[in-house]
């Protein structure tokens, strides 16, 4: 169910799952360990150390259209007011953020129709 992931994550949103270190490797594995804003290859010596960031801001609601791999200096800048970068992005959406607005779109209407069928 749809709302299932959401629902269980909010249990405990503070929390990262337990296979956490799977999931965001994979995440960044996917993301062929580039940061998917601004392209640059992992380099931590550099200051290019790739994260994991979630988009709708809760630890534990890891389903992949919320999750993505930006490097240090982008997810910092995307941190501290993700409200302006997002009303931006939602108006001209990078193409890193196209498919998860969609999915997103997917799983909310599947959300929808759990709660109408009850």
């Amino acid at each position: 169910m749809a709302t299932d992931s959401l629902r269980q994550a909010l249990l405990q949103p503070d929390r990262y799952p337990a296979d956490w270190d799977q999931v965001a490797t994979r995440i960044k594995i996917e993301a062929g360990w580039r940061c998917e804003s601004c392209g640059h290859p992992h380099d931590p010596p550099t200051g290019y150390t790739l994260t994991v960031h979630h988009l709708v801001p809760v630890k534990a609601f890891c389903e992949p259209f919320n999750l993505v791999a930006l490097c240090q200096r982008c997810h910092l800048r995307l941190q501290p007011d993700p409200t302006v970068l997002m009303q931006t992005w939602l108006l001209k959406p990078p193409e890193w953020l196209k498919w998860r607005l969609a999915s997103f779109q997917e799983w909310r209407e599947s959300a929808r129709e759990e709660a109408r069928d009850g």
